[in-house]
């Protein structure tokens, strides 16, 4: 995570910002990752929305399917004359930011309702950091941020890894190895994986 601070001396509302943001490793090869950032400079006398609650963090099974019911509501207040709100699930560049929408959001006035939209898989995301934005309608946004976590349950099969037969010799001792059998379980927590 970085962060970015600006000092903006005296712009004039309606001014505009595009700027480049970079992060980069230090591995022996360094790799980095670029995005673009839009900054408006809105009037000094328009206030921000913000959220009436801060949201507590969600636990779901790894098995939940009940998309039609939220997971969480969020409530915002305008802060300006005009009360209507807009809000936005932001798509992250993660799987566990919501890069491939497995969440989506359903406005209700002022408020938000979060929804699951699609299968949740704990072997593959165990936690999922939701950033919500609100807008109001000066175009001045807030943001808060809504965790789920992801539980196991036992979803997965074991499975049997290289099974061969073997043989033993007729009047063999008691406890003579005669053949190893393995499994696994994909599941990732015990006891689900033994």
């Amino acid at each position: 995570m970085f962060s970015l601070h600006l000092t903006l001396l005296q712009q004039n509302e309606g001014y505009k910002f595009a700027l480049m943001a970079v992060a980069r490793d230090n591995g022996s090869e360094p790799m980095s990752s670029r995005v673009r950032v839009m900054i408006n400079v809105a009037s000094s006398k328009i206030k921000p929305p913000f959220f009436t609650d801060i949201p507590e963090p969600v636990s779901l099974p790894e098995n939940y399917t009940s998309y039609k019911t939220p997971i969480a509501t969020l409530a915002a207040h305008s802060n300006i004359a005009a009360p209507d709100l807009y809000f936005e699930l932001v798509k992250g560049q993660t799987e566990q930011t919501n890069s491939d929408e497995t969440f989506r959001i359903n406005e209700r006035g002022n408020s938000v309702d979060i929804h699951a939209a699609k299968a949740l898989d704990y072997e593959k995301v165990t936690q999922y950091i939701l950033t919500v934005r609100v807008k109001n309608e000066a175009g001045v946004a807030a943001e808060t941020v809504l965790t789920v976590n992801v539980e196991d349950v036992n979803d997965e099969i074991p499975t049997f890894m290289a099974v061969d037969g073997g043989s033993v010799l007729e009047n063999s001792a008691s406890n003579t190895f005669v053949l190893r059998v393995q499994a696994t379980d994909r599941d990732a927590t015990y006891p689900n994986n033994w």
